[in-house]
């Protein structure tokens, strides 16, 4: 699972996922050390938020919990790795509809 994000709604759900016994959480935020610092407290990981879409590969699960106002990830950031799931779902939940592929 990938959340994007790292404020108290990022928070709150990474909390119920891992209540319901969810896999590896990896925690993008623009700012890295305040990504890194939820990811300590729920045992997941962080990475700078630059990356995001070449996570797109290996996750089930996209969470975008941002303030902005605009898109997180785009439709040309996405394509390109939807060919790498080998048809593979992808589920995105988004907060301001900031993910739209």
């Amino acid at each position: 699972m990938l959340l994007i994000g790292a404020g108290e709604m990022a928070e709150l759900a990474m909390a119920h996922l891992l209540g319901h016994r969810v896999g590896e959480i990896t925690v993008a935020n623009r700012t890295l050390e305040r990504g890194m610092a939820l990811a300590r407290r729920f045992n997941g990981k962080a990475i700078p938020f630059d990356e995001c879409p070449s996570q797109l590969k290996t996750v089930d699960i996209i969470i975008s919990s941002t303030g902005g106002a605009g898109y997180v990830l785009d439709r040309g950031q996405v394509e390109p790795h939807l060919h790498d799931r080998h048809n593979q779902p992808l589920l995105s939940a988004s907060q301001h509809l900031c993910v739209r592929y």
